[in-house]
């Protein structure tokens, strides 16, 4: 009888352990921050409207002038510096761009603008928190390349009026 009562106990230790060893086996990895999030878990990211007018440099409105949304090319995004600190990113990095060292930036969003100058664009969501806003052609036109940081994501951004530069040239 006394060998009985051991093999019971003896095999609910085993059962206890192999369940035990079973969890932490099969446990859901753990993400670098602790917090794990299945992918419908996460918050889905929205896509945003960049609105502005453009203007001349004369302060009437551009009318019918193409609008371009870029982001930086992911390859070299961080690239120059610590931070990103202005620098020039290094040569074989500007290699990688689709289109070599002119390929810096990704157009994700392109429109024209109404006759009063307005534009309204939606962009879908970016990585990183800065865009440019390339409006006109500075060889042929009044035109500008404004950076902007995003200062709340999914939030649509206005800017306003955007007073554009003369073209670049003669004539």
């Amino acid at each position: 009888m006394r060998t009985l009562k051991f093999s019971s106990t003896l095999l609910a230790s085993l059962a206890a352990a192999g369940a035990l060893a079973g969890g932490i086996l099969f446990a859901p990895p753990a993400s670098a921050d602790g917090v794990f999030l299945s992918a419908q878990d996460q918050p889905q990211r929205k896509p945003f409207n960049v609105t502005g007018v453009a203007l001349l440099p004369d302060g009437q409105p551009a009318v019918k002038f193409p609008v371009e949304i870029k982001v930086p090319n992911k390859v070299l995004q961080n690239a120059g510096g610590d931070q990103g600190g202005g620098q020039a990113p290094p040569p074989d990095l500007l290699s990688q761009a689709k289109g070599g060292p002119g390929d810096m930036q990704k157009t994700v969003a392109k429109g024209v603008t109404d006759d009063s100058g307005r534009f309204t664009l939606k962009v879908q969501p970016i990585n990183g928190n800065v865009f440019y806003v390339t409006i006109g052609d500075k060889l042929k036109s009044p035109w500008i390349d404004k950076p902007h940081q995003i200062k709340e994501e999914g939030k649509d951004v206005d800017l306003g009026n955007i007073q554009l530069s003369p073209k670049v040239g003669r004539g």
